[in-house]
């Protein structure tokens, strides 16, 4: 008896582009401010968050993490966008001290343009530096 033959299919995998957008500077004291990405002209999801909070950060600073259509920013309240922690989380904000959160949201964006903004709201009474990378995927 003769064994049928069976050709398995062929797959061809496609690497996907990764990209890691920072998000440095300052934010005086009690004080908001907004940073926006470049635009970006193609579909993404984000892939991984990180916040590096250091010492003095006194769980008084609040980040949010948004998605838009524009690239306005504000220095008075949450800009316009899409919050990626808001519809499924309890707080739609994250804070720390003297450590490093690492997030794994997998926030899409199916539009052919977008914003990726980091709005930071300082609630110190002294200013702090604010470094977030941001790692976004082709989709």
């Amino acid at each position: 008896m003769a064994l049928a033959k069976y050709k398995a299919p062929e797959f061809e995998i496609v690497a996907k582009k990764a990209y890691e957008l920072p998000f440095n500077g300052s934010v005086g004291a009690t004080a908001q401010l907004t940073f926006v990405s470049s635009m970006i002209a193609f579909q993404f999801k984000v892939t991984t968050i990180k916040i590096y909070f250091s010492n003095n950060h006194a769980n008084g600073v609040r980040h949010y993490f948004l998605v838009g259509r524009n690239s306005q920013g504000s220095t008075t309240g949450i800009p316009e966008g899409d919050n990626m922690f808001g519809q499924i989380s309890p707080s739609n904000y994250h804070i720390g001290d003297n450590e490093t959160i690492v997030l794994h949201p997998y926030a899409l964006w199916e539009e052919a343009r977008g914003y990726i903004k980091v709005h930071i709201n300082n609630l110190n009474a002294y200013a702090v530096a604010i470094k977030v990378i941001i790692v976004i995927e082709e989709i």
